[in-house]
């Protein structure tokens, strides 16, 4: 029912007493159990008191604010837009940085972009972690940010970014920062997440805005040189953004990067075939494919050859194969099947 107005600067009081000045780990249900209390904070309440203190108490004492701030956030029921900043920079990237506190990070930044009113907050810290990685120099850090940025930006509401396109735009840029780690960084992981928040961040720009990102995502396909990792990446996100492309087959409707997607990923499509360790890369090409099979049937039906059309017929073939079908991730397996 929420805690009793005049007895919320109290309870307030003896939260931050109890779990956020705490030395060692609060056991979860015992933080469950302050929801009413925490969740009644105003706004004012949230960036005064609780936010500084969890700041300061997270030099103190990571391992408890560890344990306590994601739950914090979880439980808040105030808007986030104003405190986005404060929330999410810098805690959520060192719990990114550390393997076993990542998934607290990426639970913390969905629900800020969830309980922001205004995407204006998010973008801000996504513009300003994009300008981070100008300066990150380990590759921790710059995972952490990228990272970030992926999570933090796909977690937007669709179609509301209103003012804060720009800003995301800025963060997006082809010549920015993400792009230059996804294209150039000598640590295969860098790159391979360089990737992912270019393709999230495709994502959540209007169709009108993405040409000049998916030039950078469809640039790994024909680099013989790039990591494979870096080309699973790319290609992952392909297959989702290729799946986001409307059904109008008029040359103004379809969008640029579509043909040159197609041209790409049907070398890769029997990859597999000859190099049994590139079964991945030869699904995510299939998926992507998949995804544009029912709105680019002619152009898609124009790029396939025999070895290609054999495959789809082959029931054990690399692609459909049981052992094949049961690793691929949900929606590639459904890409294959709608072919």
């Amino acid at each position: 029912a929420g805690a009793p107005e005049p007895h919320r600067a109290v309870l307030l009081e003896l939260y931050s007493k109890h779990v956020l000045e705490a030395k060692a780990p609060a056991p979860e249900a015992r933080l469950a159990a302050w929801a009413p209390a925490v969740g009644a904070a105003t706004g004012e309440e949230l960036g005064k008191q609780l936010l500084p203190l969890a700041g300061r108490m997270s030099k103190r004492n990571p391992a408890a604010i560890a344990n306590s701030f994601p739950l914090l956030v979880a439980q808040l029921r105030a808007d986030l837009s104003a405190h986005a900043k404060d929330i999410l920079d810098p805690l959520a990237v060192e719990f990114l940085k550390d393997r076993e506190k990542r998934a607290k990070g990426l639970r913390i930044i969905r629900e800020v972009a969830r309980k922001s009113s205004d995407v204006a907050g998010p973008v801000a810290v996504a513009e300003a972690w994009a300008e981070a990685l100008k300066k990150a120099g380990k590759a921790d850090e710059k995972q952490a940010l990228l990272m970030g940025i992926a999570a933090l930006v796909a977690a937007l509401p669709r179609g509301s970014l209103g003012s804060a396109e720009e800003g995301l735009k800025r963060v997006a840029d082809p010549k920015g920062s993400i792009a230059k780690l996804a294209g150039d960084d000598a640590n295969e992981e860098t790159r391979a997440l360089g990737y992912a928040a270019l393709g999230a961040l495709a994502l959540a720009l209007p169709p009108a805005s993405r040409e000049p990102l998916m030039q950078e995502l469809l640039k790994p396909l024909s680099d013989k040189k790039a990591p494979d990792r870096a080309r699973l990446a790319a290609l992952e996100a392909l297959s989702k953004l290729a799946a986001s492309v409307g059904a109008d087959d008029s040359s103004a409707g379809v969008p640029a990067w579509v043909g040159t997607l197609l041209d790409k990923s049907v070398p890769l499509l029997v990859v597999a075939a000859t190099k049994p360790v590139h079964r991945h890369q030869s699904l995510l090409a299939w998926a992507a494919c998949g995804a544009l099979a029912s709105t680019q049937e002619d152009r898609l039906a124009g790029r396939l050859k025999k070895e290609e059309m054999k495959i789809l017929k082959d029931a054990q073939s690399f692609v459909n194969a049981p052992p094949s079908l049961l690793k691929a991730p949900a929606g590639e397996a459904t890409a294959q099947a709608l072919l």
